[in-house]
């Protein structure tokens, strides 16, 4: 996080950075990056968008509502879907149940997209205009769909990540 912090600062300090339009996303440890930076830097950080990395911090406590599209395989061998405690990784439900916990959502689960091995549902009605959403690709392994090749298991073509976290991110700005 502080290398983050201080990375930010140079950007900052060298190129024309729009503090509104921050993000963070991830695969696997960038992804449990992703989440402990929207718990530690709510006010840097405008949305996030993990892909097979759950939250991997015992406390969080943003200071303020953040957006969330995670993308996760349910046959994901690495980071399972289901959780593992012996490595101590909560689950994929755990992890969204949470945020829509602190984001305060009230509105429930809507599917918003639906190809293929691809669904995604989003929580929305949450405090400050968040969202949580969730993409999940049935049988995905440890990938990033719509990616380049990856050993990682089955990689889904019917969701492109990359251009559903684009999406995500322009619709998301920091209040």
């Amino acid at each position: 996080v502080g290398f983050v912090d201080a990375l930010l600062a140079e950007l900052d300090a060298r190129l024309c950075v729009d503090p509104r339009r921050v993000y963070a996303t991830g695969f696997s440890n960038g992804g449990f990056l992703a989440h402990r930076l929207a718990c530690e830097r709510a006010d840097v950080f405008a949305a996030i968008a993990p892909v097979s990395g759950v939250i991997g911090v015992a406390s969080c406590t943003p200071s303020r509502p953040v957006p969330v599209l995670h993308v996760h395989g349910t046959a994901d061998t690495v980071v399972p879907y289901a959780g593992s405690p012996s490595l101590g990784f909560p689950s994929v439900d755990a992890t969204i149940t949470g945020w829509v916990a602190r984001d305060q959502c009230t509105a429930p689960a809507v599917e918003t997209f639906a190809q293929g091995d691809a669904r995604c549902v989003s929580y929305r009605g949450c405090a400050g205009g968040a969202e949580v959403a969730l993409c999940t690709i049935t049988g995905g392994g440890h990938t990033w769909p719509g990616g380049g090749p990856f050993p990682g298991g089955h990689q889904s073509t019917d969701l492109d990540a990359t251009a559903a976290i684009w999406d995500f991110f322009a619709a998301h700005p920091r209040p």
